[in-house]
C-alpha cells in the first residue's frame, strides 16, 4: 500500500474520531455529564483520535520535523491514557494513583496540542483555523459555564485536520 493511502487512511479515521468527539456535547447537555452515552462516545473518540493523529503528522511530516512527530505521539499517548480514565470511569472505578495519572495526562496532552497547534500553523499544509482550534479548545475549559463545549471544539479541529489529509488536499487547504 503507498503511503499516500496510508495517510489518507489515518486522516479519514481522525476525522471520524473528531466527529465522535463532538458527539459528546450533546450527549452530556440531554443526559447530563458522565452518561452512559458521553462516555461511550469519549472511549471510541480516544481510541480513533490516537490512531488518527499520526496521519495527521504524516500529512506534513516533511514541514513539521521532529517537533510535530514529538507533539503528535504526545497526544496519541495522552488519548490513549484519556481512554483509559474514561474506562474507569465507566466502570466506577478510581484506580490507584488516578489523580496523579490525570495530571500527569493532562500536562502531556496540553503540551503535545500547544506544539502541535504550533507547528501545524507554521507548516501550513493543514488549515490554519483548525490548528488555531487545537490550540484554543483546552482554554475553554477555564470557563466552567463552556466546559461542556470543550468535546464540540476539540472535535471540530480534528474534523478540520482530518477531513484534508482524508482528501489528499491538506497542501490546497492552507
Amino acid at each position: 500500500m503507498p503511503i499516500d493511502k496510508a495517510v489518507a487512511g489515518l486522516g479519514f479515521i481522525a476525522a471520524v474520531g473528531g466527529a465522535t468527539r463532538m458527539l459528546m456535547t450533546p450527549f452530556s447537555l440531554l443526559w447530563g455529564a458522565n452518561g452512559s452515552p458521553e462516555l461511550w462516545a469519549g472511549l471510541l473518540a480516544c481510541w480513533l483520535m490516537a490512531v488518527g493523529t499520526l496521519g495527521l503528522f504524516l500529512v506534513q511530516a516533511s514541514r513539521t520535523g521532529v517537533l510535530g512527530f514529538a507533539s503528535s505521539l504526545a497526544i496519541a499517548a495522552s488519548n490513549m491514557i484519556t481512554g483509559c480514565l474514561v474506562w474507569s470511569t465507566m466502570l466506577g472505578a478510581e484506580p490507584t494513583g488516578y489523580e496523579l495519572v490525570r495530571t500527569v495526562n493532562d500536562a502531556l496532552m496540553l503540551l503535545g496540542l500547544l506544539v502541535f497547534g504550533i507547528v501545524t500553523w507554521r507548516a501550513r499544509v493543514l488549515p490554519r483555523w483548525a490548528a488555531v482550534l487545537t490550540v484554543v479548545w483546552p482554554v475553554v475549559g477555564f470557563f466552567p459555564f463552556l466546559g461542556d463545549y470543550m468535546a464540540l471544539l476539540w472535535g471540530l479541529a480534528y474534523v478540520g485536520l482530518g477531513v484534508p489529509a482524508w482528501l489528499g488536499n491538506g497542501r490546497a487547504a492552507a
